[in-house]
C-alpha cells in the first residue's frame, strides 16, 4: 500500500516536529482502511521492549520486585528534575495555574467524568487484575489495609507531581509560541512525541533532558506490562495448571509464549496505518470497557447520554472500525457475566440457591 502523502501546502503549514512524527516516524496513511506496510524499525523496537519485559518477569514476582526498585524510582527522579527545571522557565506559572485552577463549567460535560474515571482506573490499576494478582502472593495473614492506603495516597501525589512537571513545561512552550496553554495541549502520542520535543529543543542541555524523559517513558511502559503479563500468566497457571506442567513444564516457557503472542498481536500497531489501530484499541479496550465497570458509580449512564463515535484529530472512523472497537471492549466486559455463569455451573449444589 502506497503511503498517502499530504499536499505541499499542508506540509508548509504543519510544524516541523509534527511533520517529522507523522511522515518519518509513523509514515501515517490517510485512514484505517489503508494499513500500509509494516515498519521494520518500529517492529524491532517493539520486539526489544517485549524482550525486556520477558527478562524482567520470567522468574516470577520475586524477581520482578527487584527490577521494580529501578523502574519505579527512576521516573520519580526524572519527574523531579523536569519539575525543578520547568518551574524556572518563563511562562511556567501559566501552565501550573491552568493545571490547578478548576473550571467548574466543565462538570456538566459527561466526557470529563468519563475521562476522570478512566484515568483513575488506569492509574490505580483497578479492574485490570494486576492488584489482585500481585496481592495473591502475600501471606494469608498479611493485612492489606496499609497497602491500600499507601497505594491510594502515593498514586494521588504522583499524579499531582506529574501534572505540575508537565504543565510547567507546557506553560513555557505556550509562552515561547505566544499562545494560550490550552492551544498547545494535545492528547495521546501527540503530547509525548510532538509537544514535548518542541519544548525540549529550546531548553539548555536539551539532549540530556530528552534522553532522561524518554527513558522514563520506557520504564513506565515496562512497569505497566509487568502487571498485565503477570495477570495472564497467573490466570493460565491457576486454571490450566496441569496442562501447563504437562506441555510447557516451566513457567519461563509459559511467560515466553505469552510475550511472543503479545508481540504478534502488537504488530498491526506498527504498520504505516498503525496509529489508527492503536487509538481505536486504546479508546475501546481501555476506556469504554472501564465505563461498564464504572456503571456502579453512575458514570456509565452519563457516557451513554453524550456518546459520540470515536474520532482522532478530525478523522472519522468507518463503521466497521467502530464495530471492531466495541468488540474489543466486549472482550473484557463479557468476562464478568461469563465468570458468573461458570461459577454457578461448576459450584457443587442441588439447586441454584445452594
Amino acid at each position: 500500500m502506497v503511503l498517502t502523502n499530504p499536499s505541499p501546502s499542508s506540509n508548509c503549514n504543519m510544524p516541523v516536529n509534527e511533520s517529522f512524527f507523522r511522515q518519518r516516524v509513523l509514515e501515517k496513511t490517510s485512514g484505517i482502511d489503508e494499513p500500509g506496510a509494516l515498519r521494520w524499525d518500529l517492529s524491532l523496537i517493539l520486539l526489544m521492549c517485549w524482550i525486556l519485559v520477558y527478562f524482567c518477569i520470567w522468574k516470577g514476582p520475586r524477581f520482578t520486585g527487584k527490577v521494580v526498585y529501578f523502574t519505579v524510582t527512576f521516573p520519580y527522579l526524572v519527574l523531579v528534575i523536569l519539575l525543578v527545571r520547568g518551574l524556572t522557565l518563563p511562562g511556567a506559572i501559566n501552565g501550573v495555574l491552568y493545571f490547578v485552577v478548576p473550571r467548574w463549567e466543565l462538570l456538566k460535560d459527561a466526557n470529563v467524568w468519563v475521562a476522570a474515571a478512566a484515568q483513575t482506573f488506569n492509574s490505580l490499576g483497578i479492574a485490570f487484575g494486576g492488584i489482585i494478582t500481585m496481592s495473591s502472593y502475600n501471606n494469608k495473614s498479611h493485612r492489606i489495609l496499609k497497602d491500600v492506603l499507601v497505594i491510594g495516597i502515593v498514586d494521588a501525589l504522583t499524579c499531582i507531581l506529574a501534572g505540575l512537571a508537565i504543565f510547567s513545561i507546557l506553560g513555557y512552550l505556550a509562552y515561547n509560541q505566544g499562545m494560550d496553554v490550552e492551544d498547545v495541549i494535545k492528547e495521546g502520542p501527540g503530547l509525548v512525541f510532538v509537544i514535548y520535543p518542541a519544548a525540549f529543543t529550546s531548553m539548555p542541555v536539551s539532549q540530556l533532558i530528552s534522553v532522561l524523559f524518554f527513558l522514563m517513558l520506557v520504564t513506565l511502559g515496562i512497569d505497566s506490562q509487568f502487571a498485565s503479563v503477570e495477570v495472564i500468566v497467573t490466570t493460565i497457571q491457576d486454571h490450566f495448571g496441569l496442562q501447563v506442567k504437562k506441555y510447557l513444564r516451566r513457567k519461563e516457557i509459559l511467560v515466553l509464549v505469552v510475550c511472543i503472542v503479545s508481540y504478534l498481536c502488537g504488530l498491526p500497531n506498527v504498520t504505516q496505518g498503525g496509529i489508527y489501530f492503536f487509538q481505536l484499541i486504546d479508546y475501546y479496550a481501555a476506556a469504554m470497557s472501564l465505563m461498564y465497570l464504572a456503571f456502579f458509580e453512575g458514570i456509565w449512564i452519563f457516557s451513554l447520554v453524550q456518546y459520540k463515535p470515536f474520532s482522532m484529530a478530525g478523522y472519522e472512523y468507518p463503521t466497521w472500525a467502530t464495530v471492531l472497537g466495541w468488540l474489543l471492549a466486549a472482550m473484557s466486559i463479557v468476562c464478568i457475566p461469563a465468570g458468573m455463569v461458570h461459577t454457578v455451573i461448576s459450584t457443587k449444589g442441588n439447586s441454584l440457591w445452594e
